[in-house]
This record gives C-alpha cells, sequence and structure tokens, in this order.
C-alpha cells in the first residue's frame, strides 16, 4: 500500500523530468527522444518495488528473533500508527503461572477432581490453565467410559458429558450455585463447579500482576490512549485505576461480543486500535483491531485469530517493539528517497 502511495507520486515526478528534458534538447528531435527514454530507463521502479519487501521483510525477522511473531510485513505498518492499546485482564496483565488459586466448597473426591480436571483441560481460558497448573490434585486419569463431549461458550464456561456425569464449570449464570455464594468474591476471579446439577463449590483465582506493569502503561500511555476489557468482575478495578486513571478506560464483566463492539467504537471515532489477549473470548476483538495481538505463555499452544503472537515474558518490551516499527517505516521512508 505504501509503495503504491509512493509509486504514483514517483510516475508523476520521472514524467516531468523525462519531458522537461526532452523540452530542452529539442529541436533536436533525435536528442530529445533520446534523453526522454533515457530518464525513464534510469528510473526504473525497481528499487522502488523492492524497498518495501526488503525493510519490512527484515523488520518482522528481527522482531521474531525478539520473540514477537507477526502475520505479515503489512502489521508493521498498522503498529508503527497506534494510538490506542485495548487490555484483556486474566492471562495479559496477570501471570497465569503464579496465580494463587483456592477451593471453596463441599471437598470434591480424587475421582471428581480427576473428572474436573478432564474438563479444564479442553477449556481455552486462561483461568483452567491456571486452576490446572496451581493444582496438583487435579490429575487427569484416562476417561475409559465413553467418549467425552466437551463443549466450551466463550467469556461463560464449559460442559463436559463423560459417560452419564456433566462437568459444569464457569460463571456463576452459567453454572449457578448457592444463595449464599451469589455475590462473586471480594478479590480475585472465580470458576464454578457443578456435577450433574448439583453445585459443588468453586475455584477463587487470586491475580498475580505481571512484572514491570507500571513501567509499560506508563510508557504506553505517553503516546497510546489505554483500556482495559476484561470478562471477570471488577473487584480488581481499585488496584488497576492508578494505571489507567480514568474509570471510563475500565470496563468489566464484558462478554466477547462486547469487547467486539467496544473496538468498533474506537475504530468509528478514527482511532488505529491495538487488542492484547489470550483467549477465544477475546478472538472477535483480536480480530477486529487494526492489530490483533495474542499473549501466549508457550508458542506452540493454541491461539485465536490474530496479527501478532507475543511472548508473554516480553509484554513489558511491547513500547520497544512499537518504537522498533516506527523505525522500520523510516528507514522505508529513506529508501523510497
Amino acid at each position: 500500500d505504501m509503495s503504491d502511495r509512493f509509486g504514483r507520486y514517483f510516475t508523476y515526478v520521472v514524467m516531468v523530468i523525462a519531458g522537461a528534458a526532452a523540452i530542452y534538447w529539442l529541436p533536436d528531435t533525435g536528442k530529445a527522444i533520446s534523453v526522454f527514454t533515457a530518464v525513464l530507463i534510469i528510473a526504473c521502479p525497481c528499487a522502488l518495488t523492492l524497498a518495501a519487501p526488503f525493510s519490512l521483510g527484515a523488520a518482522v525477522a528481527i522482531l521474531g528473533k525478539a520473540r514477537f511473531y507477526l502475520k505479515n510485513v503489512g502489521v508493521v505498518h498498522e503498529l508503527a500508527n497506534l494510538n490506542t492499546v485495548v487490555f484483556d485482564k486474566t492471562g495479559t496483565l496477570t501471570r497465569a503461572g503464579l496465580a494463587k488459586v483456592e477451593f471453596e466448597g463441599r471437598p470434591l473426591e480424587a475421582a471428581e477432581w480427576s473428572l474436573v480436571a478432564s474438563v479444564l483441560k479442553h477449556s481455552s481460558h486462561p483461568l483452567s490453565r491456571q486452576i490446572l497448573k496451581q493444582n496438583p490434585q487435579s490429575n487427569v486419569l484416562p476417561l475409559t467410559s465413553s467418549r467425552p463431549v466437551f463443549s466450551e461458550v466463550a467469556g461463560k464456561g464449559i460442559t463436559g458429558q463423560i459417560g452419564e456425569l456433566e462437568i459444569r464449570l464457569g460463571a456463576a449464570d452459567f453454572v449457578g450455585g448457592k444463595e449464599e455464594l451469589i455475590d462473586p468474591p471480594s478479590s480475585g476471579s472465580e470458576v464454578r463447579v457443578a456435577i450433574n446439577g448439583n453445585y459443588r463449590g468453586r475455584f477463587l483465582v487470586l491475580p498475580a500482576w505481571r512484572e514491570g506493569l507500571p513501567g509499560l502503561i506508563e510508557k504506553l500511555s505517553t503516546a497510546c490512549e489505554l483500556y482495559l476489557l476484561s470478562g471477570d468482575n471488577d473487584n480488581e478495578r481499585n488496584s488497576l485505576l492508578p494505571y489507567f486513571g480514568n474509570e471510563g478506560n475500565l470496563q468489566f464483566n464484558q462478554k466477547p461480543e462486547d469487547k467486539l463492539g467496544f473496538v468498533k467504537e474506537l475504530q468509528e471515532e478514527g482511532r488505529s486500535v491495538a487488542m492484547i489477549g489470550d483467549g477465544l473470548n477475546d478472538a472477535g476483538a483480536l480480530r477486529q483491531s487494526n492489530v490483533g495481538i495474542a499473549l501466549t505463555e508457550d508458542a506452540a499452544a493454541f491461539t485465536p485469530a490474530c496479527d501478532a503472537i507475543l511472548d508473554a515474558e516480553n509484554l513489558v518490551r511491547l513500547p520497544v517493539y512499537i518504537g522498533f516499527a516506527q523505525y522500520a517505516l523510516k528507514v522505508l521512508f529513506a529508501c523510497f528517497l
């Protein structure tokens, strides 16, 4: 696209120079024609054609070595022009491996733990990964009774049909629960558990914020407007408000379609938006945004449709990546000139 825009002006300038040179040598028609064609030949746009693939291709390779993997060279241009960044919370601003997980409710037996873990293993939500990693009792045993069936509803939860048992895990309105547990936890997130329609308790996941988060927010906020879209409750609002500065920039209890609609609204205002998330419930917003960045703890793990994949440990380097993309465009302009 940049080559096409620059090439349009390039063509006009070359034709003017060729025409002016030909007129200068008139009335020597033979000389004028030779000069006219010579200018066109010397100004062959091969270098113009190769400038973008070479410079932006090199930028993609360098970013890849820094564990930031772009879908194609066009993402470099979009990355350099960002003015708005939207974050998911769980698994993005928090670290999955260090979260504290507790179970509140009637203790589950070993066989029940195995059923719950089998269902969690088939969920793409970061809370599921945290529970599996933090709970040593959740060993997944071979399921030999019959072929299990799993069904996940983005932003709600997951259901597993294992033999004659139905295991349901997720949000309160998806799983249900006892009267005294209707209210969300005072801190962190919850994943409720029901077996065959009987509520058994809930996992409480207390977040561990990523190291360097204050510095990341501070650096990004100098050039971009920052927002948070989370499917969780607003228990962490007070913790995050100092970073984002404005309550309107913090949106909680967001369904996948809410996140998608929010990104569309920002774009309709003329903003160039980057969405950063790591779960299936972020997929629509990632795809809609100008630059959808899927954060991953494991580069070989599932990631939703996106423009870039970023190693989670390198999230704090995002301002550096954006700055490098802007530098790459300057190199491209220099090549054009």
